[in-house]
């Protein structure tokens, strides 16, 4: 578990004896408790002590104003985790809190138990969020400056992401240029396998993934229609995974060119686009 002791807590509520009672029940746990009687004092508080680590939000403050109101202005100046706190446990208005990112909701009249177990719920879905922001922060920083030019695809096989080298061996400068609908890139490019087998679109190195298949260092031979050549390189692809081993994506690198393609292959491959084009 966290070690929370002294981190600083916002309190928002308007009942003045509700909130120094929760403040002072708070503070007997370890957490240091700041109180704001109003949604002003409040967004006022947040702009200017930056050590606010989390929002006990309630959720009635008063006419014509609400927390998630309140809530929402408080994201838009501070990514910090919200715990809703209300009398009403009505599920329409326990579903008010599903319109924005919250942490929790604790009913008014709970026990300052309840009220501990949901602060240190929070602060460690919090803090876990933000280490897996973190690391897709590193992972991308480390994709998008690899040497080898690689791309993801989602299920459909359009292209979610490229890196700097793939924009580079497609000669372009300008992501903007880059065709990442399958539908289009598909069209660009006509795919042999090393034997000289014509590929199908189910059978490229950004779909075979998406049926589970992987491979390390395959040979293909690509022939680009907007520059009328054949581009031998070894490809390598992988599905990618979420938590639940269903496939969301395929992972594709290409590698270097070929040394030695076979160039009878490639002559066959310049011919049969010829004629094809010409048809």
């Amino acid at each position: 578990m966290f070690n929370l002791t002294g981190k600083q807590i916002l309190l928002v509520e308007d009942e003045v004896l509700i909130g120094l009672s929760t403040k002072k029940n708070l503070e007997k746990k370890g957490y240091n408790v700041i109180h704001a009687c109003s949604p002003d004092k409040a967004i006022s508080i947040i702009e200017e002590n930056w050590k606010i680590s989390l929002i006990l939000m309630d959720i009635d403050l008063g006419t014509n104003v609400n927390g998630i109101m309140t809530a929402k202005k408080i994201l838009e100046r501070r990514d910090l985790p919200i715990v809703f706190v209300s009398s009403h446990t009505e599920p329409e208005i326990m579903s008010l809190t599903e319109e924005i990112t919250s942490y929790g909701y604790v009913v008014k009249d709970s026990n300052i138990v309840a009220y501990d177990a949901s602060i240190k719920m929070a602060y460690r879905l919090f803090v876990e969020k933000k280490q897996r922001e973190t690391f897709s922060i590193y992972i991308q920083t480390a994709l998008e400056n690899a040497n080898e030019p690689l791309f993801i695809c989602d299920t459909h096989g359009d292209i979610v992401f490229l890196n700097k080298a793939y924009m580079t061996i497609q000669g372009l400068t300008d992501s903007k240029y880059v065709k990442l609908k399958f539908e289009d890139y598909s069209k660009e490019i006509t795919v042999y396998s090393g034997s000289g087998e014509k590929l199908d679109e189910q059978n490229l190195a950004s779909t075979r993934p998406l049926r589970g298949e992987a491979g390390d260092n395959v040979v293909l031979y690509v022939y680009n229609h907007s520059i009328k050549k054949v581009l031998v390189n070894y490809y390598s692809y992988a599905p990618i995974y979420n938590t639940m081993r269903e496939i969301i994506g395929a992972y594709v690198k290409i590698g270097e060119g070929v040394d030695n393609p076979d160039k009878k292959l490639i002559k066959q491959i310049e011919k049969e686009m010829n004629r094809e084009s010409k048809n």
